[in-house]
């Protein structure tokens, strides 16, 4: 099911940057996310990565980092982080 609905979110947000004018390719993944989030910027020879970021902060930052914050700092392209 959040499968399902991911990717229709996914495909609602390609086609909103289509109609701007975007090259878009989506992918949905399950796995360790920030290798496979690498791995598929890689693979698609991307200029640029948009990831979102839910504002984890303290302890559980901490404990278990940050997504965006990894990709920010090891993505060789442009990193957008979206809040």
């Amino acid at each position: 099911m959040r499968a399902r609905t991911a990717t229709k979110q996914l495909n609602r947000a390609a086609a909103e940057l289509k109609g701007r004018g975007w090259q878009t390719r989506t992918v949905l993944v399950h796995g360790e996310p920030l290798r496979d989030l690498l791995g598929a910027v890689a693979a698609a020879r991307a200029q640029l990565l948009v990831v979102g970021a839910r504002g984890s902060s303290g302890v559980r930052h901490l404990l278990l980092g940050s997504v965006a914050e990894g990709a920010r700092n090891r993505c060789p392209v442009a990193v957008l982080v979206a809040r």
